[in-house]
C-alpha cells in the first residue's frame, strides 16, 4: 500500500472496551466509477458492529481482545489515481480499448481462450495465482466431484490456504453484469468438497442468491454480512 491514499476506520474503538491484543483489517474495495470515498458509510457500519460484539463479549474472550480495522483506497485509475477518466468506461461511452476488461464476458467465461496458443502466458500465471477455479484446476474445466487421486492433492492445497475460515458469495439473482450462473459451477464444486471429502478442513461456505436484486451491494446482504 505504500504511497496510496487509504481512509482507516476503527482506529479509535481499538483501545475499548479493553485494548485489543490481534486486529482485522478489513479491505473495502469501491465499485468501478467510484472512489474510496463512497465505502466510508460501510466501513464505519462494519466496526460498529463489531464493536458491539466485543462489548457483549466477555472481557477474556478471543471476540473481546480482536479488534478491527476497515481500510478503504483507490482502485487504478480511480479517484485520486486517476489517469485517464475515459478508460474506465464501456464501448458506449467511447472507449475503443474496453475489450481488453472484457475477457471473461465470452459465452464460455474464456474457457477456451484461457491457456490457448493466444494467450499470453504471464495472463495465464496470474489466473493460476489468483483466481479461485484457476487456483485449484488451472486451465481445465471445473470438475464438481474429483476422484482420487485428485481429491489428495487438492485437499493438500486447501490445508495450505483455507483451513478453518469462512466463506460468504453474494449475488443478485437478477444481476445480468455478473450472473450468479457465472461462479455456480465452483461453488457447487465448493460447497460439495468442503461438506464431504474436505469436511475435516472446518471450512464454512455459503452461497447466497437474493432474487430481484441486479449488480448491487443490497441492504439484505450487508445484514447477511453483519450475522456472518
Amino acid at each position: 500500500m505504500a504511497g496510496l491514499l487509504v481512509d482507516v476506520y476503527g482506529l479509535e474503538e481499538l483501545s475499548t472496551p479493553v485494548r485489543a491484543t490481534q486486529v482485522t483489517c478489513l479491505w473495502l474495495h469501491h465499485p468501478r466509477l467510484q472512489t474510496r470515498a463512497i465505502m466510508g458509510a460501510f466501513g464505519r457500519r462494519a466496526v460498529d458492529a463489531w464493536n458491539e460484539k466485543r462489548r457483549s463479549a466477555r472481557p477474556d474472550s478471543t471476540a473481546a481482545s480482536r479488534g478491527l480495522v476497515a481500510l478503504a483506497f483507490d482502485q487504478r485509475n480511480h479517484g485520486s489515481r486517476l489517469v485517464d477518466e475515459l478508460a474506465n468506461e464501456s464501448w458506449k461511452k467511447g472507449n475503443e480499448t474496453h475489450a481488453l476488461d472484457m475477457m471473461g464476458a465470452p459465452e464460455d467465461d474464456g474457457t477456451s481462450f484461457l491457456g490457448s496458443r493466444h494467450f499470453p502466458r504471464d495472463l495465464v500465471e496470474v489466473c493460476r495465482s489468483a483466481d479461485p477455479k484457476g487456483l485449484v484446476f488451472g486451465t481445465t474445466g471445473c470438475d464438481a466431484a474429483p476422484q482420487e487421486p485428485r481429491q489428495e492433492e487438492i485437499a493438500q492445497f486447501f490445508d495450505r490456504t483455507i483451513k478453518g475460515k469462512k466463506f460468504l458469495a453474494c449475488s443478485g439473482g437478477a444481476d445480468k453484469l455478473v450472473p450468479h450462473s457465472v461462479s455456480e459451477p465452483f461453488m457447487k464444486f465448493f460447497q460439495a468438497a468442503v461438506k464431504g471429502w474436505y469436511k475435516d478442513g472446518g471450512v464454512s461456505v455459503e452461497d447466497r442468491v437474493y432474487e430481484g436484486i441486479g449488480h448491487s451491494f443490497s441492504e439484505g446482504m450487508v445484514r447477511m454480512l453483519w450475522s456472518f
